[in-house]
């Protein structure tokens, strides 16, 4: 179950789901039970939602390649000679 934050946890702005990613790897069955490392469960499908969760976040993070791209040809083909 994800933990909502009253204020924002160090680490920046993807550490609330980057911690619960971590806590529903170690509550996992497959850390638990099969007692594999949580590294290897995430690789075999453990707390998919999670971790697509985090991708976004960290994703969302990054400047906008296209947008940035987009601007220096529009700048050439715009700019007069």
């Amino acid at each position: 179950m994800p933990r909502y934050y009253e204020d924002k946890p160090e680490g920046g702005a993807c550490a609330g789901v980057k911690e619960d990613l971590g806590a529903c790897l170690l509550q996992s069955d497959c850390v638990l039970q099969e007692g594999k490392s949580p590294r290897q469960c995430l690789k075999e499908g453990s707390c998919k939602a999670l971790q697509y969760s985090f991708f976004e976040c960290k994703r969302s993070m990054m400047p906008d390649q296209d947008s940035e791209e987009e601007k220096d040809i529009d700048t050439a083909v715009l700019k007069p000679r």
